[in-house]
This record gives structure tokens, C-alpha cells and sequence, in this order.
């Protein structure tokens, strides 16, 4: 099957996977697997490890479970073949294969599991297939991440409400 490119569906609204107000720097690699839009996020003004990591947006868990090189991670299918990955957790998620999460629920919780060297939370959005992951758009707003260019991102993964019709999480 063709992985589509970026353009060909739209996008979902996704959000920082983490509380309300919150700041994480966002690094990335030129050997960052599977390629450099994957973000490695560490949070700014306090502990990384054991922080909520939230669903960026609303979707139906497709893998929730043990993988060698990531550890604990989730993998979400938001529709129109996007999808969200979330590795290195501290435990095995509360997510199950086959359930909808809505956008701002807990799915699991930083930590440092797997192939990984320090706390933090490896995130990727891509269309198709895990491998093919995109720039990151938070709110709206394309990332500007690359290899030795950081950048400090605020969540806006904040409040219930029911007026954009796509669920209670926001």
C-alpha cells in the first residue's frame, strides 16, 4: 500500500500531550528514528519523569504495549490515516488496543523505558504508517524542531468542552 504524503488528508487539531500550561522543550536528531520530525520532549520547570502523557487528539488506540526499541509505548489512529506514536513510557499504558480516547485523556506516563538514556516522551505524528512521521503541528502551528534547533513549546491540551464537536477533551 502507498503511503500518502502529508497533504492528502486533513490534519486533526492536534495538541501537546501534556496538562494545561505546561512547557517541554522539543529536540530532535539527524539520526532520530524514523526520521528527524520525531520529537524527544523534556519538560521546562520541572520533573519529566512520571508526568500524565495525554492523547493529542481524540482517536482509537491501535497498539498499547511492549516494543524493544521504544519500551512502553501507544500508538494511535486518529482517522483519515493520521496517526500519533508515544514511546518510552514508565509502565505499561491503561489504553487498550481497540479503545477510543479522547483528545486530553491520560494514556499513559513519561518515563524512560526501552532504548532510552533519560526521561522523556518520544512522539511522532505521521500519515499511513508510523515510519512516514511528519513535522508536528501543536495548536494550530508547525514546529520549527530540527536537529540542533530546540524549541520550547506550551501545552494548550486544556479544558472539557462540547462546542467543537469533537468530543468532551480539549
Amino acid at each position: 500500500m502507498p503511503v500518502r504524503s502529508a497533504e492528502a488528508n486533513s490534519r486533526p487539531q492536534f495538541q501537546l500531550p501534556f496538562q494545561c500550561g505546561q512547557k517541554w522543550r522539543a529536540v530532535t536528531r539527524d539520526n532520530h528514528s524514523p526520521n528527524p520530525h520525531s520529537l524527544d520532549l523534556f519538560r521546562v520547570g520541572g520533573e519529566t519523569s512520571g508526568q500524565p502523557v495525554l492523547a493529542s487528539a481524540a482517536g482509537q488506540v491501535r497498539l498499547s504495549g511492549w516494543d524493544s526499541g521504544g519500551g512502553w509505548m501507544v500508538e494511535i489512529d486518529h482517522g483519515s490515516d493520521w496517526g500519533t506514536s508515544y514511546l518510552h513510557l514508565i509502565e505499561k499504558s491503561t489504553a487498550e488496543e481497540g479503545q477510543r480516547v479522547e483528545r486530553g485523556q491520560q494514556i499513559g506516563i513519561v518515563g524512560s523505558s526501552g532504548a532510552s538514556s533519560a526521561p522523556h516522551l518520544h512522539y511522532q505524528q505521521w500519515i499511513g504508517h508510523q515510519n512516514n512521521t511528519v513535522r508536528a503541528v501543536f495548536n494550530g502551528v508547525e514546529v520549527t524542531v530540527a536537529p540542533g534547533k530546540d524549541e520550547i513549546l506550551t501545552s494548550h491540551n486544556c479544558f472539557w468542552d462540547f462546542s467543537d464537536g469533537t468530543g468532551p477533551w480539549h
